[in-house]
């Protein structure tokens, strides 16, 4: 394998296969306005929309997307859409999640973000009824 001025790579093993290395940047996202309530789990907003390859904005297909940190969040899933799974009954709390992105045809050619998740119990005052299903009528 043959790295030519860093955009064209060679492969010699079975005559000569080109593919044009495209740049890549993923954006690091700040999801902490959308909170999720931690009793119900949820799904967040799609990571990729603002991250680029080739200077246009990412097409899943073109892309191996992957979970590289979970922050700690247990049962946390990225979704081959870009969105995160976050399950029920999480804790609360602001987690930090780190994801890859990767041209498909050149596996090597990547860029990780952080995306900021914040869980929240949706309870205020802890008697285990979330607020939003609350009797506030006396």
């Amino acid at each position: 394998v043959l790295a030519v001025d860093n955009r064209i790579l060679l492969n010699l093993d079975f005559g000569v296969i080109c593919f044009e290395i495209y740049e890549i940047v993923a954006t690091d996202d700040d999801f902490t306005e959308a909170a999720i309530i931690g009793m119900d789990g949820g799904t967040t907003a799609n990571v990729l929309t603002n991250d680029l390859m080739a200077g246009s904005p990412v097409v899943v297909g073109d892309i191996n997307l992957t979970l590289v940190s979970s922050g700690g969040l247990t049962g946390l899933v990225l979704n081959a859409d870009g969105t995160l799974t976050i399950p029920a009954v999480t804790p609360t709390g602001d987690y930090t999640i780190t994801y890859q992105i990767c041209q498909k045809t050149v596996p090597t050619n990547c860029d990780m973000a952080t995306v900021l998740v914040r869980v929240i119990s949706g309870d205020a005052d802890d008697d285990g009824i979330l607020d939003d299903d609350e009797d506030t009528n006396g």
